[in-house]
C-alpha cells in the first residue's frame, strides 16, 4: 500500500514541477509585486485605466479630421488633409457696435417746409425767436420748458434776454446745453420807474433784441421771420411751421388769454375783417404778442421801428407796435384761417415760498 501511494506521487511530480515553473514565468513578467492599496487609491486606478481605454477606444472622426480620414481612404490627397488640419480655426469676430440714436425728431411740416425749398433751389426761411426773461423762482423751469420746443424746430435762432445788467451764471448754462443749434444770450436792464405794476414789459429786453437784429442777423441768411415768445407761453411746433413763410406780417390764435379759452382774428374771404376778443375790442389790433410774426426785412426798412415806452398804454404793446409797419388789410391769416390754436398763454401759477426759511436753510446751494 505505501508503495503504490509513492509510485504515484513519483509520478505526479514532473506536473507540479511544470505548475510552478509556468507560475514563476508569470510572475516575473507581471513585475514587482506592490504592496496593497487602499480602496481610495483602487478607485482612482480604476478611473485612470478607464480613461486610457476611452482615449484607446476608436471613435467617429470630428468635422475638422474628415478630410483626413478621407485622405486615409483615398479620397483627397494626405497633404491637403495636412493643410487642411493646420489651418487655423476662424475666430468668432465681436458684435457690431450698437446703431447711432435717431436724431432729434422734426414735425413733419417742418421737414416738408426744409425739402421743398432745397428742391426749389431757394433758402428756408430763419425764425428768429425773441424771449425776454427775468429771474424769478420759475425762472429755470419756464425756458426749460422752451428750449424742449425750440431745440426740435429746424432752422431757428433763440435770442434770449435778460433784464439784467449782466447775463446770470444760470441762465447761461441753461443756454449752453439746451440743445438749440442757434442761441444768443443778451441783456437790457428795464428802468426802475416802469418796473412798477400795470405798466408794460419787456419792452427794453425786446428792443435790445431788433437792435441785434437789424445789427447782426441782418448780415445772416435771408429770408427770415421774427416771432416774440414770452417765457411763460406754450408752443405747438405745427406753430413754426405755420409762420415760416410770413411775407410781411402774419396771424392766429391764442388760447388762454383775455379772460376767455381763446382768442382770434376774424377772417372772410382770407382776409382779417375783426377780432373775436373778450379785452378791449376796440384795439386796432386785438391780437397778444404770441399771436403774430413779422419778416426780418419789414424791420430792415423800418429802422425806427420799436416798443414804445412813452404814450404806451397797457395792453397795447402789440397795437402800438403792429400799426406802424402794416395795416389790418394786410395782415395774413394762419392756422387754418386762424380757427386752430396753436399757442397757449398758459403762464406758470405763482410759486408759494410760505414756508421757506428765511436765513440759512439746507446745508447745500440747489439751483432751482
Amino acid at each position: 500500500m505505501r508503495s503504490y501511494r509513492f509510485s504515484r506521487l513519483l509520478a505526479a511530480f514532473p506536473w507540479l514541477l511544470v505548475a510552478l515553473l509556468v507560475a514563476d514565468f508569470n510572475l516575473n513578467r507581471a513585475g514587482p509585486r506592490t504592496p496593497t492599496s487602499s480602496p481610495t487609491e483602487r478607485i482612482l486606478q480604476q478611473q485612470q485605466r478607464h480613461l486610457q481605454l476611452q482615449k484607446l477606444r476608436p471613435h467617429a472622426p470630428s468635422p475638422l479630421a474628415r478630410p483626413a480620414a478621407a485622405a486615409v481612404a483615398g479620397a483627397v490627397p494626405a497633404r491637403a488633409a495636412a493643410a487642411w488640419r493646420l489651418r487655423p480655426l476662424s475666430v468668432p469676430q465681436p458684435p457690431p457696435p450698437p446703431p447711432a440714436p435717431p436724431p432729434l425728431p422734426i414735425h413733419a411740416a417742418a421737414a416738408a417746409v426744409l425739402v421743398s425749398a432745397e428742391a426749389q433751389g431757394t433758402p428756408a426761411a430763419v425764425i428768429y425767436v425773441v424771449t425776454p426773461t427775468y429771474a424769478r423762482p420759475a425762472q429755470k423751469a419756464e425756458l426749460t420748458r422752451l428750449a424742449n420746443t425750440f431745440r426740435q424746430v429746424p432752422w431757428l435762432h433763440w435770442v434770449l434776454v435778460e433784464d439784467a445788467p449782466s447775463q446770470s451764471p444760470m441762465v447761461r448754462a441753461l443756454l449752453a446745453r439746451s440743445g438749440v443749434p442757434g442761441a444768443t444770450h443778451l441783456c437790457a436792464v428795464t428802468p426802475r420807474r416802469y418796473r412798477r405794476a400795470g405798466l408794460p414789459r419787456a419792452s427794453e429786453q425786446r428792443n435790445e433784441a431788433l437792435r441785434w437784429l437789424r445789427g447782426e442777423a441782418a448780415r445772416g441768411p435771408l429770408p427770415a421771420v421774427v416771432y416774440f415768445a414770452d417765457d411763460d407761453n406754450t408752443y405747438s411746433l405745427e406753430l413754426f411751421h405755420e409762420m415760416r413763410d410770413t411775407r410781411k406780417v402774419s396771424v392766429w390764435p391764442v388760447g388762454l388769454v383775455g379772460g376767455r379759452r381763446y382768442e382770434r382774428p376774424v377772417v372772410r374771404a382770407g382776409r382779417v375783417v375783426a377780432w373775436y376778443t373778450g379785452w378791449r375790442p376796440d384795439r386796432p389790433f386785438a391780437t397778444d404778442m404770441a399771436g403774430f410774426a413779422v419778416n426780418l426785412q419789414v424791420l430792415l426798412e423800418n429802422p425806427f421801428v420799436q416798443f414804445r415806452r412813452r404814450g404806451g398804454r397797457p395792453g397795447m404793446q402789440e397795437s402800438d407796435f403792429l400799426r406802424q409797419i402794416t395795416t389790418m388789410q394786410e395782415l395774413e391769416p394762419k392756422a387754418r384761417n386762424c380757427t386752430k390754436v396753436l399757442v397757449w398763454h398758459t403762464r406758470t401759477e405763482k410759486v408759494n415760498l410760505a414756508n421757506e426759511p428765511s436765513g440759512q436753510g439746507d446745508s447745500v446751494e440747489v439751483e432751482v
